[in-house]
């Protein structure tokens, strides 16, 4: 349950509990320690693969391309309870800062699958050029990487 002093962050890709691990670019074990799950949820937006790891976009930034392409314009993944101070160690990790971010923090709405509930939460948004990118027609980067369907 989400506290006072925590807030939900929706994580889509290395920072997936399942993927922990699986990545040639997964987050260091102490990073992740600590972050309670609150559940699977989606997000209105598409994945692109990036090599090692995926982007996100806002679909309201690429509706033509994710008609175009068929691809889902929902992408899943779960909602983490962070702290504060957990939030600004992710950033840096997200490389956040700087004149030329790779991910930008945004405040997002996901909608909870088991209850289909909307819920404000943060999001990391890829902020580079994503042109000649792989999209990720099923919007779930875990599906993607084991070849099966979205969760």
């Amino acid at each position: 349950m989400q506290t006072h002093e925590s807030t939900l962050l929706f994580v889509y890709g290395t920072l997936r509990p399942q993927l922990i691990g699986q990545a040639a670019t997964s987050p260091p074990t102490g990073l992740v320690a600590g972050l309670a799950s609150a559940g699977p949820a989606t997000v209105r937006g598409v994945l692109v693969d990036l090599g090692n790891y995926p982007g996100f976009v806002p679909l309201e930034a690429a509706p033509e391309r994710a008609e175009r392409a068929g691809l889902s314009p929902r992408v899943y993944g779960d909602l983490l309870e962070v702290s504060r101070p957990q939030l600004a160690v992710l950033d840096d990790y997200e490389e956040c800062g700087g004149p030329h971010p790779l991910y930008r923090r945004e405040l997002t709405t996901a909608t909870r699958q088991a209850d289909g509930t909307d819920v404000a939460c943060w999001i990391y948004q890829y902020c580079r050029d994503t042109t000649g990118s792989i999209p990720i027609p099923s919007g779930d980067y875990a599906a993607y990487r084991s070849g099966s369907s979205p969760s």
